[in-house]
């Protein structure tokens, strides 16, 4: 007779409570986050800990990032860790820790900044030795400032002001400067961009300064259409960012990497022409990186646009001594004493390379520098970018929920808001005016017959005034007023006769 199986003790639901979870000081490791351990080719990074109010779930927001894509976009490894959960929380005084010994139960010790990534292990950013939670919440980034639905610039509405401004500072496409041949710059290759979505309007723009002033102070962006919220893109690079949101541009020096810490991309250098005529040049006292944060998703870009650094319109008021047209003469003297062979080194290998320091322009005046895009607004959307590419998820879900929501008015209808519009428009109503004056008598203007079709598209002005018009002629009308106008007439009569 075969022996019987021995039956295994049932355990009650306390033994299940302390072997779900082991407290680890403040910290807590429960049975679900020791299971969702990170690849070996990836990091977690956990930034926030929300709790729901009425369950008292907590719901943590994490970042799985491959090891790849970050040492593609900083070199430095817990520095970029940092980076990414101060953006996010919105709070700059944290610092990172790795969780050690999970075998045994685990504990979180702080990391160096100098530290380079271990494989497979978990992170978690810390503001007074905890995770953040609610009482940041106010800082954090709102997922929902990025909509899905491909219409993030509203190019049919924007501004002309806006985009002439944007124009007139940037020439051309920042990053790759391209000009069609002849050196004349073609528009229909490049969009004046809005960095914060221009969909969200400025009532989502307006809480942005408040909620995260302690990244960057002295900061006030309330317009929408502000040139700060302006960047010249070339159009594929301007979908690449709005639609698929894993896009980003990176602003440094910031409260935590430095210009040295991102690649240098050599593959776009200005050449003479934009250097000289248009007076283009890369900042030398920052820098402005665009970031394919994910290295796949993006087969219609050549890959070689990231890192590529932004260049825009230099100031030349600093120069004390040397009028513009010897700064000229430099750049032009310094290009033909350069070799072809020296030329040849430098183009074998661009990807990564030193600062690009003979295309470099000094610190331009305050004016010029108030003038280039925001910071405050490259970093939200940097945290949003990297939520998208690499968040969890739950994690942004989580983000989302019971988080402020602006108030918009309803839009009233009426004319046009724009100077160029109201010229159109006030055009057309003078031109109508005139053909309702020559048609008088035919009752509804030859003109407004035409545009009464199955196809006519009229605004309510046009359709007020057709309607206006139909109705002065009615029959009905004419005699009713004709009826008020004895019956006016015979009570003023009555009252001279006294």
């Amino acid at each position: 007779m075969p022996a019987q199986r021995p039956i295994k003790e049932k355990r009650s639901s306390k033994t299940k409570d302390k072997t779900r979870s082991k407290v680890l000081g403040k910290a807590t490791i429960s049975k679900r986050e020791r299971r969702s351990k990170p690849s070996t080719n990836t990091v977690s990074l956990l930034v926030m800990i929300r709790t729901d109010l009425e369950t008292e779930e907590k719901k943590e927001i994490i970042l799985d990032i491959p090891i790849a894509d970050a040492r593609r976009c900083c070199l430095r490894d817990i520095k970029y860790l940092h980076f990414l959960g101060s953006i996010v929380v919105g709070v700059r005084e944290g610092v990172v820790q790795r969780l050690q010994d999970e075998e045994e139960g685990g504990n979180w010790v702080a990391v160096a900044v100098t530290a380079p990534f271990n494989a497979g292990k978990r992170y978690r950013y810390c503001v007074n030795g905890n995770v953040p939670g609610e009482e940041v919440l106010q800082f954090a980034v709102n997922p929902a400032t990025w909509k899905e639905d491909g219409s993030q610039s509203g190019t049919g509405n924007k501004s002309p002001e806006f985009s002439d401004s944007v124009r007139a500072r940037d020439v051309c496409c920042v990053f790759t400067h391209r000009y069609n041949e002849g050196n004349v710059r073609t528009e229909a290759l490049d969009e004046a961009a809005h960095i914060f979505p221009y969909s969200r309007g400025d009532a989502w723009l307006k809480l942005l300064p408040e909620g995260r002033g302690q990244m960057e102070v002295g900061e006030r962006i309330t317009d929408i259409d502000d040139i700060r919220n302006g960047i010249l893109l070339l159009s594929d690079i301007h979908k690449a960012i709005e639609r698929g949101g894993r896009a980003a541009i990176l602003k440094t020096p910031n409260h935590v990497l430095s210009m040295d810490d991102v690649p240098f991309n050599r593959s776009w250098e200005l050449n003479k022409t934009l250097i000289k005529k248009h007076h283009l040049a890369y900042p030398s006292d920052s820098r402005r990186t665009l970031q394919l944060l994910r290295k796949d998703g993006f087969k219609h870009l050549r890959h070689s646009i990231h890192n590529a650094d932004a260049a825009f319109t230099t100031c030349w008021c600093h120069a004390q001594d040397e009028s513009q047209d010897e700064r000229e003469d430099e750049w032009e003297d310094e290009s033909e004493d350069k070799s072809e062979d020296e030329s040849e080194d430098k183009s074998e290998d661009k990807s990564e390379g030193e600062p690009l320091s003979e295309m470099l322009a000094q610190p331009a005046c305050q004016q010029c520098q108030d003038k280039l895009p925001s910071e405050m607004l490259l970093h939200y959307m940097y945290a949003i970018a990297a939520l998208r590419s690499w968040g969890r998820a739950k994690s942004i879900e989580s983000l989302t929920e019971n988080r402020e929501v602006p108030l918009i008015p309803v839009p009233v209808l009426g004319p046009p808001k724009t100077s160029a519009d109201r010229e159109v428009a006030i055009r057309k109503l003078e031109e109508r005016r005139r053909q309702n004056d020559n048609d008088r008598g035919e009752g509804i203007s030859r003109g407004a017959r035409r545009r009464t079709g199955n196809n006519a598209k009229l605004s309510e002005e046009e359709a007020e005034d057709l309607i206006n018009g139909a109705w002065a002629h009615h029959p009905a009308l004419q005699e009713s007023l004709r009826r008020e106008e004895t019956r006016l007439r015979e009570d003023i009569g009555a009252w001279q006769a006294g």
